[in-house]
């Protein structure tokens, strides 16, 4: 299924990214070939809003990674290591964007969900979703506090937010925006606005990933953005 927005070919500024304002590119990188920019150029794509997300990597990235994922979801939890990894292996150009969905049957998710927003807030939401994952099965309120102290938050505030549901606003706007954008499970990732269902294998990504950068390269150079070597 597609969403309505989907249209092909278009400048990826008026979708996830926005790198076709005339800024520089530097260290570009020859590992992607003709083939890779063929592949991206035949895909569909959807507009993904980033919003204010939690993210790593840089906001002019050529190649944006949006995830929507469950924190009691055992697939979900294989992005942790393939998000780090990827972002070594491309640095500066890819951003991976964490956006929450959590499935019906996880009833403990949406609340982990929330825990890991207040964790954004004090800018630790990283360090927090990684302890989420490695601890997927143990995800109680109790839990989520202890892994509160651990990562270093401020206790007080935490217990506030938890115990208002501050933060379930942000869990349910990312739900409805993965229902308008026809997610179904968890995860399901829009790289570049491609749509892509379930875990990657890394070289799958990987290869995405020099797809995407083909794709932008040729973009550039179509509309004259300036790039350095």
């Amino acid at each position: 299924h597609k969403s309505s927005d989907v249209s092909r070919g278009v400048a990826l500024g008026g979708m996830v990214i926005t790198f076709l304002g005339g800024f520089l590119i530097g260290s570009m990188s020859t590992d992607w070939t003709k083939a890779d920019h063929k592949e991206a150029m035949k895909v569909e794509r959807t507009h993904v809003p980033v919003g204010s997300s939690p993210s790593k990597g840089p906001e002019n990235a050529r190649v944006t990674i949006v995830e929507f994922a469950d924190f009691q979801c055992g697939y979900c939890s294989r992005s942790v290591s393939a998000s780090k990894q990827i972002l070594n292996d491309f640095p500066g150009k890819v951003r991976w964007v964490y956006k929450h969905f959590p499935m019906p049957f996880h009833r403990l998710a949406p609340r982990a969900g929330q825990a890991s927003m207040a964790a954004a807030k004090e800018g630790r939401f990283w360090e927090y979703h990684d302890m989420l994952f490695a601890n997927r099965r143990k995800l109680s309120d109790a839990d989520l506090l202890a892994y509160a102290r651990r990562t270093g938050l401020n206790i007080k505030q935490f217990k506030e937010a938890m115990d208002s549901s501050l933060y379930a606003k942000e869990i349910s706007a990312d739900t409805d925006l993965g229902k308008k954008l026809q997610v179904r499970g968890t995860p399901t990732f829009f790289i570049n606005g491609r749509k892509h269902v379930g875990s990657f294998n890394y070289r799958t990504l990987k290869r995405m990933v020099k797809q995407e950068l083909a794709y932008t390269q040729h973009l550039m150079e179509r509309d004259g953005t300036a790039l350095e070597d």
